[in-house]
């Protein structure tokens, strides 16, 4: 985490919308193993809003649903990321699970 920390800055320097974005995705996937799993939806739930054709943050969202058994939850947030991409490779992935 804090060698994420210290890329921030840099990171955001480039003023690069998918750089960003991949940024905060991996920091977010660094929050769920470090066990900080609210902070991660709470995290994941903004680059939803502010990503909205892409469906990863739902997909990593509908994860973490998923390891607590909110079986309703990950479906509901599968179904969302359907909407935005029905052939993305990690919905499919998801969908196995």
């Amino acid at each position: 985490m804090r060698a994420l920390e210290n890329c921030r800055e840099i990171i955001l320097s480039f003023n690069d919308e998918m750089l960003t974005l991949e940024y905060e995705l991996l920091e977010c996937r660094s929050l769920r193993k470090v066990e900080k799993v609210e902070e991660a939806k709470g995290k994941y739930k903004n680059i939803s809003i502010r990503y909205p054709k892409d469906p990863r943050p739902l997909l990593y969202l509908a994860e973490l649903y998923l390891l607590e058994n909110d079986i309703e939850k990950n479906n509901q947030l599968l179904e969302k990321a359907k909407e935005i991409d029905d052939d993305f490779w990690l919905l499919k992935l998801e969908e196995i699970i």
